[in-house]
């Protein structure tokens, strides 16, 4: 397993901010693409917080992340099944 490092996640981070609404949109589509189990799951938190949370940022964040370890790995990541995704929000919940 590579280590991602720290600048890329700054890099990918600093690029979506300055990004426009349409580049943005593109991005944000090639990730939900790339990770749709991931996405998904994102999405149906973000409807879960409703107005609470204002602008959620966990989508563009989780694309940024995403952004930094294709980088570092020099290819696509592997799809997140939607099983990893079940358990991982199972074990989540348990800690809670």
């Amino acid at each position: 397993m590579k280590i991602v490092p720290r600048e890329f996640i700054i890099e990918a981070w600093e690029r979506q901010c300055a990004l426009a609404e349409a580049p943005t949109r593109v991005l944000m589509q090639r990730f939900m693409t790339e990770q749709p189990a991931v996405g998904i799951y994102l999405t149906v938190c973000d409807e879960r917080l409703g107005d609470e949370a204002g602008r959620s940022q966990l989508i563009p964040l989780a694309s940024a992340a995403w952004e930094a370890m294709t980088r570092t790995r020099g290819q696509r990541i592997k799809k997140v099944p939607p099983k990893i995704v079940e358990q991982a929000d199972e074990a989540n919940l348990r800690m809670l």
